[in-house]
């Protein structure tokens, strides 16, 4: 008989849960999106994703798939806490009713706590659905305690999970994501798969969690200012920071209505903030980012998605890989050995995926000499430093003896920090080779090469980023490309 761990039927329950709520959620911010975009074109501007991408905003796999993210990250957390107090309430405080009020107060003040500084649908939505649920599920079917073996695997699988935190430690400095891109996933079929899709779809949350000045383009609804000299003095400056006005007033990040000599900048309905039209005229940057700060309704759902990111969906992963090998392993009958080498196997997989990062090297290249031997190098990963290096040192690439190993190199990390080095260079023939990598078969060149392009300052590249951006069926891209058009000094016209 195949017996699932109940770890990992637990946990996949409040998976499928989570996975339905961000899923609605995905899909109304979404459609909010699309409603954007469909206003700003009515306007004139250059959208952001383009016409060949803003009908998969309406389809349900794009929102599907963007909801995996905040499924794996926050509803892993939210998940796992709630599994755990679960635990402790049946068997450490034996279903104390005592301990269940405190709990519910704890998590009623916590929902109420997170939407003080504005309502967060979001965030509320998987504090009200997720939690209960879980806690529920795991109380109700949680199987009695069978003895001395299920204490001891479990502790052997908390050593495992300490074993292999130890293990990625030393590695998790600031590059973290960069070197496990590199060195991991772009080195093989399955990883090239992941970065894939982490490309294709990660984009659409990140629509919910960002602010207004982080979006790449913001509405603006300024009907509520009568007086039109006045309107005609602030549409330039919000279009130079990216703030669009339009004409649908369906949903905008930003309105602004005008009472005397004073301006109101709302949001859905609520004013966050004041100014005299004198400030704003002087400095319409500030109040802007102001305004960003204090509209924002999303920062503990940023927090608890980043930090549930580093805990919550490493250790749900080992959960429900761990749960994987002990089905796989059901020929063996005692489930302490089962689950023993399911942890082993855990093991094995954790350190050996963070063991190509011990053996790059971290070592800063500092002297032309150093670079060039990097360059020279057979070995890609030396080469890849080198570039690494060219450009944090803000070097020139062209200066070195770099030949068709590096320009057309098989490796796509080799590739694109050769594209983003090119931005360093003055060289006539680094735009051309800038230009020529806007068309590599690899999304992470183009986008490296975009980002050069802008920070080299040539301008006359700005009608041709304007057209491939029309062409372009790749949203992050296209995000990279209005950047570089952004760096090049270009702003939207209505």
């Amino acid at each position: 008989m195949i017996r699932i761990p109940f770890s990992a039927k637990a946990l996949s329950a409040g998976l499928l849960i989570s996975q339905a709520v961000f899923f609605l959620l995905m899909l109304r911010s979404n459609f909010i999106v699309h409603a954007n975009l469909e206003a700003f074109i009515n306007a004139g501007y250059l959208t952001i994703p383009n016409a060949l991408v803003m009908p998969e905003l309406t389809g349900l796999p794009a929102a599907f798939y963007g909801a995996l993210f905040f499924t794996f990250t926050i509803g892993a957390g939210l998940c796992l806490a709630a599994m755990g107090l679960a635990w402790i309430y049946r068997r450490v405080f034996k279903a104390s009713r005592w301990f269940l009020i405190i709990t519910i107060c704890i998590w009623l003040l916590l929902t109420i706590a997170v939407n003080i500084g504005g309502f967060s649908l979001a965030i509320t939505a998987a504090l009200v659905i997720i939690p209960p649920f879980v806690f529920f599920f795991v109380y109700s079917r949680m199987p009695e305690e069978t003895g001395s073996h299920n204490r001891l695997g479990a502790a052997l699988q908390v050593i495992v999970i300490i074993l292999i935190a130890f293990a990625w430690f030393p590695k998790t400095d600031n590059d973290v994501f960069i070197d496990i891109r590199d060195h991991i996933l772009l080195t093989n079929p399955a990883g090239k798969a992941i970065n894939h899709f982490y490309y294709q779809y990660t984009l659409y949350p990140a629509k919910i969690l960002k602010t207004p000045a982080q979006k790449l383009m913001a509405s603006a609804c300024l009907d509520g200012i009568e007086d039109q000299n006045l309107k005609s003095e602030i549409t330039p400056l919000l279009i130079a920071r990216d703030y669009l006005p339009i004409n649908d007033h369906g949903h905008c990040d930003l309105y602004i209505s005008q009472e005397g000599n004073n301006l109101h900048f709302s949001t859905t309905g609520k004013t966050v903030l004041e100014s005299s039209r004198t400030s704003f005229l002087a400095a319409p940057g500030r109040i802007l980012q102001q305004f960003s700060e204090r509209s924002d309704s999303q920062s503990h759902f940023r927090t608890m998605t980043f930090f549930s990111l580093f805990t919550a969906l490493p250790l749900s992963l080992f959960i429900l890989v761990h749960g994987f090998f002990a089905i796989l392993l059901f020929m063996i009958r005692k489930d302490f050995t089962r689950h023993a080498i399911a942890s082993l196997l855990c093991l094995g997989i954790g350190v050996g995926t963070v063991f190509p990062l011990y053996f790059t090297s971290d070592n800063a290249m500092g002297s032309p000499v150093e670079i060039q031997a990097g360059l020279s190098s057979n070995d890609w990963r030396e080469q890849r430093n080198a570039l690494k290096a060219v450009l944090h040192a803000s070097m020139d690439p062209l200066q070195f003896d770099i030949d068709e190993r590096i320009s057309s190199s098989q490796y796509i990390p080799v590739r694109y920090w050769f594209a983003s080095a090119l931005g360093n260079s003055r060289n006539p023939g680094a735009y051309n080779s800038m230009k020529r990598m806007l068309d590599d078969p690899h999304p992470n060149v183009v986008c490296m090469a975009y980002l050069a392009i802008g920070r080299s300052g040539r301008t006359q590249a700005i009608d041709e980023i304007k057209n491939r951006i029309a062409t372009s069926d790749h949203w992050y891209v296209q995000w990279y490309a209005y950047r570089s058009l952004r760096q090049l000094g270009w702003t939207q016209q209505q």
